[in-house]
């Protein structure tokens, strides 16, 4: 509650993250992701906070195929996107005249953060390059929408900005436009930057169905333009890597699930 006295914006980060949440965490995948989160939600309301931003996902689409809009209709699988998709429809119902409400279904995010994570898929396909000289991947067909972490923390920090007719009760999909790409072409991407790294190609069947994020609505509503790159993130990585900067990336502290 004192987190909220006298604040103007709330952006609620938190939750407990991962496609395939493991069952013992449901509980508190629950208690978390949808019950604190709520409470929040109340309490942000309650002491006459301006905006609430919800950092939603892309996985609440499910398996749809295609090009995806906000407008369309959302599929979760997982218990992970079934609970962001009720938090996110708690967060635009609790928008009035003086508390604006807004969501950001973002997608996979890549690069180097200051609370690094090695479950991501670009950054883990980093990790093992460099320490095992090799990558695997189940299926290299899957097709995803990425976005590097700087320019998703942009898009928060653009929803701060903007008017608030712009952004209150509002739904804005978070990618980059260029860079929706198979899991072989990420591969290929990161052997180009450690050309030792061999590939190993299970061919199992993909566990997600292709999908493109359209993000024409907050690039043209917030003016909002991704500046970085996938070979940005695989070459950031990489160099912090081999500096030493992360002694143990198997480590559990840079994995949510």
């Amino acid at each position: 509650s004192s987190a909220c006295e006298n604040a103007e914006v709330v952006i609620l980060l938190a939750a407990i993250v991962g496609h395939r949440v493991r069952p013992m965490k449901w509980q508190t995948t629950r208690t978390i992701n949808f019950l604190a989160s709520s409470a929040l939600l109340d309490t942000a309301k309650e002491h006459g906070v301006s905006r609430f931003i919800f950092a939603c996902t892309d996985s609440v689409y499910g398996l749809q195929q295609g090009l995806i809009y906000e407008t369309g209709t959302p599929e979760p699988v997982s218990l992970y996107s079934r609970l962001k998709l009720r938090m996110e429809e708690r967060v635009i119902k609790a928008k009035t005249g003086g508390f604006h409400t807004t969501s950001l279904r973002v997608a996979n995010c890549h690069g180097l953060s200051d609370r690094m994570r090695f479950d991501i898929i670009v950054n883990g396909l980093v990790r093992d390059a460099i320490t095992k000289k090799q990558i695997t991947l189940d299926s290299g067909e899957q097709v995803r929408s990425f976005i590097h972490v700087n320019d998703a923390a942009q898009a928060f920090i653009s929803c701060v900005k903007a008017h608030e007719n712009l952004i209150s009760g509002e739904i804005f999909n978070v990618a980059n436009s260029a860079q929706t790409v198979s899991l072989s072409y990420l591969a290929n991407l990161v052997k180009s930057a450690i050309p030792e790294t061999s590939v190993m190609m299970l061919d199992e069947i993909p566990d997600l169905v292709d999908y493109q994020l359209s993000c024409s609505k907050i690039e043209k509503l917030l003016d909002f333009t991704p500046k970085h790159t996938i070979q940005e993130s695989i070459i950031e990585v990489r160099d912090a890597l081999l500096a030493g900067r992360f002694p143990d990336p198997y480590s559990l502290r840079y994995h949510n699930t």
